[in-house]
């Protein structure tokens, strides 16, 4: 997220990055949560898309390669995704951790 800060300058990255934050805590939820039925097998691969977006936008690079990793399944709207969204939440957490870090440490 370096990188991010420093092509749009550190007010602009403190504006955004928030708005980032929690629409990714949302997005990642969304996907992960093991009490939600997937009624709707599109939902996540507009979910996984989105999100992928805006991690690619932000430097986020291991969630946006998480994710790449779902995109041919979730398009497909395989219902066994399982496997590939399990480990999310722990890249998530990871990535917000490093977010909270001052830039270049």
């Amino acid at each position: 997220m370096d990188a991010f800060t420093a092509d749009l300058g550190q007010p602009v990255a403190d504006r955004l990055l928030p708005r980032f934050l929690a629409e990714a805590d949302e997005a990642v939820h969304a996907l992960t949560a093991a009490d939600k039925p997937l009624l709707n097998l599109s939902e996540p691969a507009e979910t996984e898309h989105k999100l992928a977006g805006a991690a690619a936008t932000f430097g986020a690079l291991a969630l946006h390669e998480a994710l790449a990793r779902i995109a041919p399944r979730a398009k497909s709207e395989d219902p066994d995704m399982a496997p590939l969204l399990a480990p999310l939440g722990q890249i998530w957490t990871e990535t917000r951790e490093a977010s909270a870090r001052p830039a270049g440490s």
